[in-house]
């Protein structure tokens, strides 16, 4: 059945039903048993809004500033690792989404297209998202090319300091030593989305982490960039670290 979406619970069915399980499930989940992200779905509705009735509402502004930028509202981008891999170069789109929306839109460390890509596509560039590496000539590099390509805001992710079990992507085959059966199931799962088969393998490449394609200039998929990806976040970091 078509859906006309009127809601964000109805994206997330369009992203379900277009999607095959294993990327579905990493924009949805959670790590472990996933009590975090239930509570903070709680937490967010718990949030209400105050009406104040009997006043003149009929010209109604929404915009703020956040860090020297002015907002058209207070909403912000945050930065999903992998997007290129929902949509064709998804962080181009994503990015020329926000630019119109007058909202920034904040590029990952482990985007799939890169922070140059993301900049030359829009005319507001993007903010960067960066993890502190165990490797800081690189993550200097990176911070060098985000400001390099205009990124006003570097947003430093410094909760992974131990990466959480993600057990969707256990039971999608997608890490540990999966099962032949397992891995049947995830072939039947992606050959039966060929629309995301056509936009994003066929019409979407190069699927490699743009921003750390120099990093490891032999990788070719993401899948590739996993080992080297896992060993740099540092559980070592502190405070002192940011200077």
């Amino acid at each position: 059945m078509r859906l006309a979406p009127a809601t964000v619970l109805d994206y997330r069915e369009l992203a379900r039903r277009r999607l095959p399980r294993q990327l579905f499930d990493y924009l949805d989940g959670g790590a472990y048993e996933e009590a975090t992200l239930r509570a903070n779905v709680r937490d967010l509705e718990g949030v209400l809004l105050r009406q104040v009735v009997m006043r003149d509402v009929s010209l109604r502004e929404q915009s703020v500033e956040v860090l020297g930028q002015r907002l058209a509202m207070p909403v912000i981008l945050a930065p999903v690792g992998l997007g290129g891999m929902f949509a064709c170069r998804a962080e181009v789109e994503a990015a020329r989404a926000a630019e119109q929306a007058g909202v920034p839109f904040v590029e990952s460390t482990v985007s799939i297209c890169s922070v140059e890509e993301v900049a030359e596509a829009t005319s507001v560039p993007p903010w960067f998202q960066l993890y502190v590496m165990r490797d800081r000539g690189y993550a200097e590099e990176l911070m060098g090319r985000a400001e390099a390509a205009g990124s006003p805001v570097l947003v430093l992710t410094i909760d992974l300091a131990v990466v959480g079990a993600r057990h969707r992507d256990t039971r999608n085959a997608v890490v540990g030593t999966p099962s032949t059966w397992a891995k049947l199931g995830r072939g039947i799962d992606i050959a039966s989305h060929p629309r995301w088969i056509r936009d994003v393998p066929l019409a979407g490449r190069p699927l490699t982490f743009g921003n750390l394609e120099r990093a490891v200039p032999e990788a070719r998929s993401p899948a590739a960039f996993r080992e080297w990806v896992d060993a740099q976040f540092d559980p070592s970091v502190t405070w002192e670290d940011l200077a």
